[in-house]
């Protein structure tokens, strides 16, 4: 997941995506789904536009379509991530393409329904598909019922569409040119609209300034980076865009509270890194499977106790 606009695809169950993972830390990004995320294991910080949400196991939090958002955990957290489209049976319900749902914590009895989900997706029994299908309307019929949505109007729903528009665009340039010299100027031009009106666009839709956004950026990729025994400070630094290796190490201090030597010796003790990023490891289908029966069996267990 390099990119920072997010394109969700959707491998067994039309216009819905179920995946079980391990972060450490995933960056600002967006994409055009609603999410739901449970925690399995683990605690996180989710960081929204607006707030951060400290979440631990079992809690469940929704975030909003086009919503930047961002996940770190200081040992890492397991989750179970449900994403749909907002095309969903939209034969039978076609509100649900100009709804808008509320990012936050969502209520934590939709959680088996997550797990159910998740359970029938990762299957591969007949009829699978039936069961992700019958659970996700169960779940987007009670996020309505919480009135924690919004179904907006054809001309507002243009302007989100336009908004989501050129956060996509932000962040392809972004992801382009933050390992070098990149400037809001220069953005502000090639989006055709002034500095100023630019940088609130930022804030208002990534919940932090251009260069701060920038900054992520540049971290992320220092995380993928300081993996490599081959490279060192200096070189992860000029790779990742850092003008001097001490802003590399202050960034790792601030943000992971070691150094970038630290770091690379507890990941190499205790790797997460898939094939693309060290900070995330998706699961597969036998991993995902394992994740969810322990949960399903978990909330069993509590659901028998007296």
């Amino acid at each position: 997941m390099n990119n920072e606009f997010e394109t969700v695809s959707y491998k067994l169950v039309r216009h819905i995506s179920v995946l079980c993972t391990r972060i450490m830390l995933r960056a600002f990004h967006v994409h055009n789904e609603t999410e739901l995320l449970l925690i399995a294991s683990g605690e996180c910080e989710i960081s929204l536009r607006e707030r951060a949400i400290i979440a631990k196991k079992g809690d469940l939090v929704l975030v909003g379509r086009n919503e930047p958002h961002a996940i770190a955990s200081e040992k890492g957290a397991e989750l179970i991530v449900v994403q749909f489209s907002h095309h969903f049976l939209a034969e039978y319900f076609p509100a649900l393409r100009t709804t808008s749902f509320e990012s936050g914590r969502a209520d934590k009895r939709l959680a088996p329904k997550i797990a159910s989900v998740a359970e029938s997706y990762f299957s591969g029994e007949d009829y699978f598909e039936l069961g992700v299908v019958r659970d996700m309307a169960d779940i987007i019929y009670e996020l309505y019922r919480s009135a924690r949505c919004d179904v907006l109007s054809e001309e507002r729903h243009r302007e989100r569409k336009r908004a989501a528009q050129r956060i996509s665009s932000v962040a392809a340039y972004a992801e382009e040119n933050f390992d070098g010299k990149i400037s809001l100027s220069a953005l502000a031009e090639r989006e055709g609209i002034t500095e100023t009106h630019l940088s609130h666009f930022i804030k208002d839709n990534f919940g932090m300034t251009f260069q701060e956004y920038i900054g992520a950026l540049r971290f992320q990729k220092a995380l993928r980076l300081i993996a490599d025994e081959r490279l060192g400070v200096y070189e992860v630094a000029v790779m990742s865009g850092y003008s001097d290796p001490k802003y590399l190490t202050k960034a790792f201090r601030e943000r992971l509270g070691m150094t970038p030597g630290e770091y690379a010796r507890s990941a190499q003790k205790q790797p997460i890194s898939g094939s693309e990023t060290v900070s995330e490891r998706r699961y597969d289908r036998d991993e995902s499977l394992r994740l969810v029966h322990s949960i399903v069996n978990e909330m069993k267990s509590a659901e028998s106790e007296p």
